[in-house]
C-alpha cells in the first residue's frame, strides 16, 4: 500500500512539473505547463505583472527546460503586442532567431536546458505590456504552451525620430506664419490711401501712397509731405525749381 501511495506521489510531481515548460522570461504557469492546445498552456490568458523589459529592435534570450524527451520535435516564440493576447495577434511577430537560422529551433530531444536568442521586430514597442508566447510542438501531437507577460521600451532612435519630426512641423508653421506676417506688412504699406490731387499743374499727380520700402525699390525718394516717391536728382521734364519738397515728381 505503502508503495502504491509513493507511486502516485511520484506521478503527480511528474505531471506538475511537466514534460517541458518555459523558463526565461518566467512563464505565467510557471513549470506547470503540462500538454495544453490552450493558447497559454494552464498559465491562462489573464495578463499579469510584466516580469521582463526590453528594448524595441533589440535581443530577447528564451530559456526552456525539457524534463522528459519526445524525440525531437520544435520550438517557436511568438509576441502579441498588448495584454489581451490572441492566435491572430500572436502570428504578427513570430521571432526570427539571431544566428540566422529561421524561427524555429528543431531537434528540441535531451532531458535538458534550451536557449536561444531571437531579434524583437523593429516596429513593435509596448511600454503598457505584451505578451511572449512559447510553444513546443512534440511528436504524437503532445502540444505545449506557455505564456510571459514582458514590456518592450521604445527605441532611442524611434524617440528622437519622433521628436525631430514633432519640432520640424512646429519649426515650418512658425515659418510660414512669419512668411505670411511679412506678408501681410507689404501689402498694408502699398495699399494706403489715395494722395489727394494737387492744384498745381506742373506738379505730377501722387497715384498711390506708398512705403518707404517702395521708394526703395523703385530707386526713388520718399517725400515726406507728400507720402509719395519723387526723384532723388531730379524731377524729368520740369524745370529744377519746380522740384521743390512739396512736389511729387514720379
Amino acid at each position: 500500500m505503502q508503495l502504491i501511495k509513493t507511486l502516485i506521489v511520484i506521478c503527480a510531481a511528474s505531471m506538475v512539473k511537466a514534460h517541458g515548460y518555459l523558463k526565461s522570461p518566467t512563464a505565467r504557469g510557471g513549470k506547470s505547463d503540462g500538454p495544453s492546445d490552450d493558447i497559454c498552456g494552464r498559465g491562462g490568458t489573464n495578463s499579469k505583472t510584466s516580469v521582463a523589459t526590453y528594448t524595441q529592435g533589440g535581443t530577447i534570450k528564451v530559456d526552456w527546460e525539457i524534463t522528459i524527451p519526445h524525440d525531437n520535435g520544435f520550438v517557436e516564440v511568438r509576441i502579441c503586442e498588448g495584454t489581451s493576447v490572441s492566435t491572430s495577434c500572436l502570428n504578427k511577430n513570430l521571432l526570427q532567431r539571431t544566428d540566422g537560422g529561421g524561427s524555429r529551433v528543431e531537434d528540441v530531444n535531451g532531458k535538458k536546458t534550451f536557449s536561444e536568442t531571437y531579434r524583437l521586430p523593429e516596429n513593435l514597442s509596448c511600454p503598457e505590456g505584451c505578451v511572449l508566447q512559447w510553444e513546443w510542438l512534440a511528436p504524437g501531437d503532445q502540444n505545449y504552451h506557455a505564456c510571459s507577460d514582458i514590456t518592450i521600451n521604445p527605441s532611442s532612435s524611434s524617440r528622437s525620430s519622433s521628436s525631430s519630426s514633432s519640432s520640424s512641423s512646429s519649426s515650418s508653421s512658425s515659418s510660414s506664419s512669419s512668411s505670411n506676417d511679412n506678408k501681410d506688412d507689404d501689402d498694408e504699406e502699398e495699399e494706403e490711401d489715395e494722395m489727394e490731387e494737387s492744384n498745381n499743374p506742373l506738379e505730377l499727380r501722387c497715384q498711390d501712397r506708398v512705403s518707404e520700402r517702395t521708394c526703395d525699390r523703385r530707386g526713388r525718394g520718399l517725400n515726406a509731405s507728400k507720402k509719395c516717391c519723387r526723384s532723388k536728382d531730379e524731377c524729368p521734364g520740369y524745370e529744377d525749381t519746380k522740384c521743390t519738397s512739396s512736389f511729387c515728381c514720379e
